[in-house]
């Protein structure tokens, strides 16, 4: 899907040496995953792979996102590389920088490096919990969470069952997510049970952009591009 923004994909670029920060991204991606329908692409530079290899499957993810998180703690050139290409290629209002700002033993920042980066969105912290949450606060940044959330908002006014709603939507966006594509009959045994309506269910996820369904009588179910 190389050159097509997906509305649902975030970049997550970060110093894979510091383990601490790796392990701190692997929960965040899980924690995010399980309560969006959000992708969130973390690329294991640690992988038996060429470095060609390896360049180009970081710059379609990049390309791909549509926000690219780069935390330049410590300054790696491969983090600033990638942060580059996307100031290069990325509107800059998908692109969220995070910055650790305790002082590294014998470190110092680079004053040249922040001056220049000065004019993007970023978010600076001194500890990691405090990190994911004010990256949680920018996920409308991601169309599909503001989308989702405007659906969450009609699903009140639809039923009393709302709750439902919202719990099997996730559900099934989560499934078009993890397995490409998905077939009404899929979507139906996910509802079953829960007392709401398939038809209005659908009716609310192609109304608020949140998926398509291709013609005829066994079109699937996916997540549109933006």
């Amino acid at each position: 899907m190389a050159g097509e923004i997906e509305l649902n994909k975030i970049f997550l670029g970060c110093n894979y040496s510091n383990k601490k920060v790796k392990k701190h991204f692997d929960g965040t991606k899980l924690r995010i995953e399980k309560n969006w329908p959000i992708h969130v692409v973390l690329i294991d530079r640690e992988k038996a792979k060429g470095a060609k290899d390896l360049w180009k499957e970081i710059t379609t993810a990049i390309s791909d996102c549509s926000l690219a998180i780069f935390d330049v703690s410590g300054f790696r050139p491969n983090v600033i590389l990638e942060l580059g290409y996307a100031l290069a290629t990325k509107d800059v209002d998908n692109i969220l920088i995070t910055f650790d700002e305790r002082k590294s033993r014998g470190g110092k920042k680079p004053e040249w490096l922040l001056s220049d980066i000065a004019h993007l969105n970023q978010i600076r912290y001194k500890e990691l919990g405090a990190l994911e949450r004010k990256i949680e606060e920018q996920l409308d940044r991601v169309p599909i969470v503001a989308r989702f959330k405007a659906f969450m908002t009609e699903a009140q006014g639809v039923s009393t069952s709302h709750a439902k709603y919202c719990e099997i939507g996730l559900k099934i966006l989560q499934m078009m997510r993890d397995k490409g594509t998905i077939s009404d009959q899929q979507i139906i045994s996910a509802a079953r049970g829960s007392a709401i309506r398939v038809a209005t269910l659908n009716t609310m996820l192609k109304k608020h952009k949140l998926a398509t369904r291709a013609r005829g009588p066994n079109g699937r179910w996916k997540l549109p591009l933006i």
